[in-house]
């Protein structure tokens, strides 16, 4: 039985030998599975923030929660909230997970 946490295939069928050897030890490994652990509990914690607000506040390498979104949200973990604008004034998505998005209060 597969945990929620793992994913079959991270690469795409056009990609470099490398990046699918790359891909393939992230999920062998569990890597995968503690990254996205990982930003799931950041997102569990900040509830309405964007994945470049948690990596700031955090001192996170850019990327490091953004890069799991995607996964999360495919698994219905983790639900995209409204945009909000950012200090570089791009919008991003807030980030919520399932319980806190239809707990928290309308703005």
């Amino acid at each position: 039985m597969e945990s929620l946490f793992e994913e079959k295939t991270l690469s795409r069928r056009n990609d470099p030998q490398t990046s699918k050897d790359a891909a393939n030890d992230m999920v062998s490994t569990g890597k995968l599975a503690r990254a996205e652990q990982f930003a799931y509990f950041l997102i569990l914690n900040h509830p309405g923030s964007t994945a470049r607000e948690i990596e700031e506040l955090k001192d996170l390498e850019r990327c490091t929660v953004q890069r799991r979104v995607a996964g999360l949200v495919e698994k219905g973990l983790v639900i995209k909230g409204d945009p909000k604008k950012q200090a570089n004034g791009r919008s991003a998505a807030t980030l919520y997970s399932r319980s806190a998005y239809f707990t928290r209060k309308p703005r």
